[in-house]
């Protein structure tokens, strides 16, 4: 019987129309397939069994004893009773251990860590609440368990003590069989190929001898020939491994060449822009310096006309912002001596308010700029 990593050799015996196994299993010698193995089993007068493989002893016992055939001789008295006051328990907690006083519990497992600092540049508005982290309590040691030790009170385990089985009869013919008229195989198979042939039945042991022989002979020949198969397998196998290494091999570096070939075609650009508008075109790859210059020439060209149509445009926003400004100027002398009067007061006793105010919305953009360039940087930190 071989399932998984079961591996055993089942003897099972009828008596009175059941099949009974055997309390333990016997050896698994069905190993080394493609040769053939020889069972035999002997059953004597005496309830004694013996089994053999391959002419080895794999066991030697009593049926009455390695077989459940008969009902045990024996039984718990259903009349015994387990006392009240029994302890099943053979440890117990030691009453006179307590946790200490100073032992950190679950609870305390993590601890604030009290050397963490608020970071500079944390900004409770935007980024919330500070709190500090949490860390491992260098003092937890694990949950606490009280001391276990022997419990005096324990006997052992309790069993209802035996009486004779009434319903037990002995048989000294557990051995015999009153008719061998056939032969037959039970079985399950999850591989085939099993062949079972050469089959004796005999209460002469010289007869079962002699025909053991055949099979002695069979095996040496068949180990023989199995010997020679497995190695001219191994040296095939050997043979094909090193062929397949070399066209690995040859395979590698020709995958490694097109690998790089192929790398070598793909440009890509990782961006992250907090403007748009940019675009990438006119790309070559090349391994020719001249190629490479007269293509840069092409930018040149293009680059001296970008240049001037630039310098245009900035003059002409030069002019008309100048333009501009001039207009601002007529409507400020539209507001005569109202503004002059007006800019004496602010100067005046009012000054520090006025200016002071001035001051403080002036802070006020520079603190929301500044904000900004802060929300800016963590975006790019995150």
């Amino acid at each position: 019987d071989k399932c998984g990593y079961t591996k055993r050799t089942h003897l099972i015996f009828n008596y009175k129309g059941k099949n009974v196994l055997k309390k333990s299993d016997l050896a698994y010698k069905q190993e080394g397939e493609g040769t053939s193995h020889l069972y035999r089993l002997v059953v004597k007068p005496d309830n004694t069994v013996r089994v053999e493989i391959d002419e080895e002893k794999i066991y030697e016992g009593s049926l009455k004893e390695d077989w459940e055939l008969l009902k045990p001789k024996e039984i718990s008295d259903p009349d015994d009773k387990k006392p009240d006051d029994w302890v099943d328990d053979s440890m117990m907690d030691d009453p006179e251990d307590k946790k200490p006083d100073d032992w950190v519990d679950e609870d305390q497992k993590r601890i604030v860590d009290a050397e963490a600092k608020k970071p500079d540049d944390w900004d409770d508005e935007e980024d919330g609440e500070w709190e500090a982290p949490m860390k491992d309590n260098p003092a937890y040691k694990g949950e606490w368990y009280v001391k276990r030790i022997s419990n005096p009170a324990y006997k052992g385990f309790w069993e209802a003590k035996k009486i004779a089985n009434p319903e037990y009869e002995d048989d000294d013919t557990l051995y015999k069989y009153a008719d061998f008229g056939f032969i037959g195989f039970d079985l399950w198979q999850v591989k085939g190929g099993t062949i079972f042939d050469n089959i004796i039945v005999t209460d002469d042991i010289a007869e079962a001898d002699a025909f053991a022989k055949k099979w002695k002979a069979l095996s040496e020949v068949e180990q023989a020939k199995k010997k020679e198969a497995d190695e001219a397998k191994k040296a095939e196998e050997a043979k094909k491994a090193e062929a397949e290494a070399g066209d690995d091999d040859d395979d590698e570096e020709d995958s490694t060449e097109s690998e790089e070939i192929e790398a070598n075609r793909r440009i890509g650009f990782d961006l992250w822009q907090v403007k748009g508008g940019t675009i990438f075109d006119n790309i070559i790859l090349t391994d020719d310096v001249a190629e490479a210059d007269a293509f840069a020439k092409k930018w040149k060209a293009l680059s001296e006309v970008e240049q001037a149509k630039k310098k245009e445009a900035d003059e002409a926003k030069k002019a008309e912002d100048a333009k501009k400004a001039e207009a601002s100027d007529d409507d400020d002398d539209d507001e005569g001596e109202s503004t002059e009067s007006e800019e004496m007061e602010r100067v005046g006793g009012r000054s520090p308010r006025a200016l002071g105010g001035l001051g403080g919305r002036t802070r006020t953009a520079e603190t929301a700029l500044c904000a900004m360039a802060r929300s800016a940087n963590r975006t790019v930190r995150r």
